[in-house]
């Protein structure tokens, strides 16, 4: 079974990934998938740069209302790797699907109702860790 095949069937329940399997497998390229293909997931936007605990929680949060596909975008300024924090987002097991290297065309594809964006959120979230490492720098 070819890898989209497998996800597609992992987001319509007929599969669970195993514990023991490399959940890089839940990778995919934008280019070599279109929206449509994932069925009625939802789709959020993320940077995970870095992946919190609250970025975790999030992410199981929105995934309770059904499937989740996490697109990883590039954040201004990153500091962690694409494939790293695609891998990062790939290891939670609320995600069923990761996609990278996203265009505007390609995000102009979901439907609105299925589209999650946490881009800002995503800031908010590494500027508060950013702060919490410097005062605990400070105190140190």
């Amino acid at each position: 079974m070819h890898e989209l095949d497998e996800c597609i069937a992992r987001l319509e329940g007929q599969a669970a990934v195993p514990s023991n399997v490399d959940t890089r497998l839940k990778i995919m390229a934008a280019h070599a998938v279109q929206a449509a293909s994932f069925g009625d997931a939802q789709f959020v936007l993320v940077y995970l740069d870095p992946l919190t605990q609250a970025h975790a929680a999030r992410l199981e949060q929105v995934a309770t209302a059904g499937p989740l596909v996490a697109v990883v975008l590039d954040p201004p300024a990153p500091l962690l790797r694409p494939q790293a924090r695609a891998e990062l987002a790939a290891s939670l097991a609320c995600v069923q699907a990761v996609v990278t290297g996203a265009g505007e065309e390609w995000l102009a594809s979901i439907a609105p109702l299925r589209l999650i964006d946490e881009r800002n959120a995503d800031i908010a979230r590494r500027q508060g860790l950013m702060q919490h490492v410097t005062a605990r720098h400070a105190l140190a």
